[in-house]
């Protein structure tokens, strides 16, 4: 039982990092109000390199004409590989 604990703790742990983190990507993308699919991917990965991230990659993909989705793939430690998605409407 005290894996099991242990287990889910390091889980929840991750999960609120990776929050965090996604928290801090939309509130410099709300700061910056870029309109190009390429900065917005420039500016998510240059936040991501800040906050010391490793194995940072970060991939768009058209959704529709003003919405876009990004995916994002990062690691905390350079082992385990968090992934997300990202969809922001770019106002042109």
């Amino acid at each position: 039982m005290d894996e099991k604990r242990k287990y889910l703790q390091s889980a929840a742990r991750a999960w609120r990092m990776k929050q965090d983190v996604l928290e801090g990507v939309e509130e410099r993308l709300k700061e910056k109000k870029l309109s190009n699919p390429k900065q917005v991917s420039l500016e998510i990965e240059n936040y991501l390199k800040e906050q010391s991230l490793k194995r940072i990659d970060v991939t768009h993909c058209d959704s529709s004409k003003s919405v876009h989705t990004f995916y994002l793939h990062f690691s905390f430690d350079g082992v385990i590989i968090e992934c997300a998605r990202l969809r922001k409407n770019l106002e042109v």
